[in-house]
C-alpha cells in the first residue's frame, strides 16, 4: 500500500501521475491519498470529473480506480 499526503491542491494531475508511477514501481495496487480538509472537496471533484478515473461507492466511501489501481481519498481530520 502506498500512502501519500497532499500538502496543497496545486498541480493535482502531476502529483497523481507521480503517485501512480511510484505505486507501479513498488508493484502496489492500493493507494491512500490524504488531503487537508481545506482542499479535500477540490481534489475529490477533480477525481470525479477525470475521464480516466472511475469512481464507485463502497460502504459509504467513494473508491476510485485507475490503471487497475484502487485509490482511497481521505481527509485529514486533525493534526497533532
Amino acid at each position: 500500500m502506498v500512502i501519500a499526503r497532499l500538502t496543497n491542491s496545486n498541480r493535482i494531475e502531476d502529483k497523481l501521475k507521480s503517485i501512480l508511477d511510484d505505486a507501479k514501481l513498488r508493484k502496489d495496487e492500493h493507494i491512500v491519498i490524504l488531503t487537508e480538509q481545506s482542499f479535500h472537496t477540490k481534489v475529490f471533484n477533480f477525481f470525479l470529473k477525470h475521464k480516466a478515473i472511475e469512481g464507485t461507492k463502497l460502504g459509504g466511501d467513494t473508491l476510485f480506480m485507475i490503471k487497475e489501481m484502487r485509490i482511497e481519498l481521505k481527509p485529514i481530520t486533525y493534526t497533532i
